[in-house]
This record gives C-alpha cells, structure tokens and sequence, in this order.
C-alpha cells in the first residue's frame, strides 16, 4: 500500500464547517505487522521528528518530509533507515502528526474565541 509523508485533509472537509487548527499532517510513525491473524510481530518506524519533539504544533519545518532520518524499533533494537525502506514497507497502521502555522497557545485562544461566540439563529 502507498501512503504520503504528507497529507493534506482540505479536500475533505465539508463545505461551510469551521477550518480546523491544522489542515495538513506529516508522517511521523508506521507500525508494520508481520505474521497471521494467530501471532505474530510488530515493528515500528518513527521519525527523527517524533523522536525529538518536533512533531508537535509549530514543530520543525522538516518533519514529515521524505528527507528527514527514521528509525525502526523492533523490541530491544533500534537502527537507523532511510525514508525510502519506510515507504517500502507494508504499513498496519500510519500515525500522522498535525502541522499548524500558529503556536499551540494561540490556537487554544482561538478554539476558546469559537466555541465562546454565541450561536446564530
């Protein structure tokens, strides 16, 4: 299966809704299985921006890009990969990590601003 190092969600929000904070996400972890149904084995990799905090609100420019340093954990391991082996690899589960243009604060100022404003009849 193919999945993107980024996603952008505005082609699939309904039409008159309020925008959310974040309308674009970046890749920050892939859980891959391997087995059966009866067992089996789970391995993940996870960006060098996850790992260091910066896949948080406001975090580093670079993260979710194809360039930027994974790792896979399996158990007691951890090595190094490329971006190319995650894309290779046949994804379980894909955890994307929200974008914003604005600091965290602001963005709670703004969601406490909405949710304050009285309802139009």
């Amino acid at each position: 299966m193919a999945f993107d190092f980024q996603l952008d969600i505005r082609p699939y929000l309904a039409p008159g809704a309020p925008p959310p904070a974040a309308t674009t996400y970046h890749l920050c972890a892939v859980v891959v299985h391997s087995g059966s149904m009866r067992g089996g084995h789970y391995v993940a990799y996870v960006s060098r921006a996850a790992v260091s905090g910066a896949c948080t609100p406001g975090g580093a420019a670079a993260a979710g890009t194809a360039g930027e340093r994974w790792y896979c954990i399996s158990d007691t391991s951890v090595k190094s990969v490329s971006a190319a082996e995650v894309a290779a690899c046949q994804a379980y589960m894909l955890l994307y990590c929200a974008e914003r243009s604005e600091p965290a604060e602001a963005a709670q100022q703004r969601e406490q601003a909405q949710r304050a404003e009285p309802v139009k009849a």
